[in-house]
């Protein structure tokens, strides 16, 4: 396609691989209202010059895996913390963006060939392409009229949850989907994660609204917000 100020074709081009049209195609026709992109389960660092030298590679890029999450498709075919990506079928990757593009061209239900080093040996391993598991149940909750956060929208953090918001790869909890007209006001965030109300620790959405309606006059919120332990504390 191509972007013009006066929809002539003198503006600038953006070229969307074929592999990936033919992707949204397929999972439209499926019956998807979304398109599904390949989910990896891992949390990763790219490597820089210094450490792709240590690791015996000869040029900088790839991504050295830091945290693998217990469904991820890389932990079932053998990877582990560590492991340096190189490359998916054959492509070079020099970014986690990159590897999941790659890995979303394969498509759901297939596999890709993804280039491993270990111990400065290298190795082709089949990986299968799945989306992000929805379970358990996200258990989506918004709080009602008579809570004191109304509209407060609550869900259970599986890694559908986590990919869709951008959660690190084992993000656990209770987390703010939106924050409604109210809870914005006492600072809490999109993403943030809910540990406790008032101390009382939280598993569920439900646990958050039962901690609130106990709350008495004063709430004090323990979240974790980008990586950070956060308290917030409000008076009713």
């Amino acid at each position: 396609s191509i972007l013009t100020r006066s929809g002539g074709s003198n503006g600038i081009g953006f070229a969307i691989p074929s592999d990936l049209v033919a992707e949204f195609v397929t999972q439209a026709k499926a019956g998807n209202d979304r398109f599904h992109r390949a989910w990896a389960g891992v949390s990763g660092q790219v490597l820089d010059y210094d450490m792709a030298a240590s690791f015996g590679l000869d040029r900088s890029g790839g991504i050295i895996i830091t945290d693998l999450h217990p469904a991820s498709p890389f932990g079932a075919a053998g990877f582990e913390v560590g492991d340096v990506i190189t490359a998916v079928d054959g492509q070079p990757v020099i970014s986690g963006g990159e590897m999941l593009f790659r890995m979303s061209v394969g498509g759901i239900g297939n596999t890709a060939v993804v280039t491993r080093t270990r111990n400065d040996e290298a190795s082709d391993v089949t990986v299968e392409l799945i989306s992000a598991p929805d379970d358990p149940p996200r258990d989506f909750t918004v709080l009602g009229d008579d809570a004191i956060l109304t509209g407060l929208e609550l869900a259970l953090v599986n890694p559908a949850v986590s990919d869709e918001m951008g959660l690190s790869t084992n993000a656990a909890g209770v987390v703010v989907v939106n924050t409604g007209p109210i809870a914005v006001q006492v600072g809490l965030r999109r993403g943030d994660i809910i540990e406790a109300v008032n101390s009382k620790v939280i598993k569920t959405p439900s646990d958050v609204s039962e901690g609130l309606t106990n709350s008495g006059r004063g709430v004090r919120l323990d979240i974790i917000r980008g990586g950070s332990r956060v308290q917030l504390r409000f008076r009713l």
